[in-house]
């Protein structure tokens, strides 16, 4: 194993090459966590079986050791071996899994005593502000005071890079802190779902639809259909600087009282503001101009994890 540092992002963290302005901070940092870090493996590394990776003790609230790993890692393995980093092994029960947020939590009966769960931070961290991966083959972000690693270690992100990928994309800490408890309680996470089809509003695709300025979502397909109510997707496209463009549809620019400038934006709205079956409003852009329409929200299927519809 060893330390890499990174850099943080708006929208994730973002694990690449920087140069360390304090090593020694850094060696600290590892010799501070490596207790708490896990190796896991899968004895059937399968596809759907997942394969190995890393982890680190959880901080749970029911007394048994947890760790959170990724759901890439334990695929549809109900059982995994753990190896933590004093050479001891145990077997850990698969209690949770989503595939969506690429999140899973191991149970385990016995850690060793100096194992102990590292906490997730309550906010995200400032963009640029220096964080630490620890790594085996996925990556742990984790930042101290910025000035001494004597503070407390809290964990920024859990990062979802599969083998081979250079740059490993991060579920942030607010994320974790909703996710995790819910699949430690009920084994699975409901995602809301607008059951829409999306795509970015960008210069090209708002000259097309002839608005006055990128920004928001614009619905290209509801042919899933909300749950309730019924927005126009798109029927027709216009081609703008050789490119084909749908045209047509709503366009999202906000969710109840928050502005929505992309589908990123929407999608983390929903996430960590909304649960199925409950009522949005829905601001709009419809032929340019402004309306409100209440929607309610579906549950989203679990074959639809990757997919890009919101």
């Amino acid at each position: 194993m060893k330390v890499a540092a990174g850099i943080a992002s708006t929208a994730t963290l973002v694990a690449t090459a920087h140069r360390m302005s304090s090593p020694t901070s850094y060696e600290r940092l590892y010799s501070d966590t490596i207790s708490s870090v896990v190796s896991i493996y899968v004895a059937d590394r399968t596809p759907d079986a997942g394969g190995t990776g890393s982890g680190f003790v959880y901080e749970s609230t029911d007394g048994r050791g947890h760790l959170l790993t990724n759901q890439h890692v334990v695929g549809e393995a109900p059982a995994v071996d753990v190896r933590f980093s004093d050479g001891t092994w145990s077997v850990g029960e698969v209690v949770g899994t989503d595939a969506y947020t690429d999140l899973a939590v191991v149970a385990v009966e016995d850690l060793p005593e100096e194992a102990e769960p590292l906490p997730m931070a309550a906010s995200n961290p400032r963009p640029g502000q220096p964080v630490a991966a620890l790594v085996t083959s996925d990556t742990l972000g984790a930042h101290a005071d910025r000035d001494s690693v004597t503070g407390t270690v809290s964990v920024v992100g859990v990062d979802r890079a599969r083998a081979g990928h250079n740059i490993g994309f991060a579920v942030s800490a607010v994320v974790v802190r909703r996710v995790a408890p819910v699949l430690l309680r009920d084994g699975t996470y409901r995602h809301p779902h607008l059951k829409m089809k999306t795509l970015d509003v960008s210069p090209t695709v708002a000259e097309a639809n002839s608005l006055d300025e990128p920004g928001g979502v614009l619905v290209m397909d509801v042919r899933l259909g909300p749950s309730s109510g019924a927005l126009p997707g798109c029927e027709e496209t216009r081609t703008v600087r050789g490119r084909e463009v749908p045209i047509g549809g709503d366009v999202i620019v906000g969710v109840d009282d928050t502005r929505i400038r992309s589908h990123e934006e929407l999608m983390r709205y929903l996430l960590l503001e909304t649960k199925p079956g409950e009522p949005i409003d829905v601001r709009l852009l419809r032929d340019g101009e402004p309306i409100d329409e209440a929607l309610t929200l579906g549950e989203r299927p679990a074959t639809d994890a990757h997919a890009a519809v919101a």
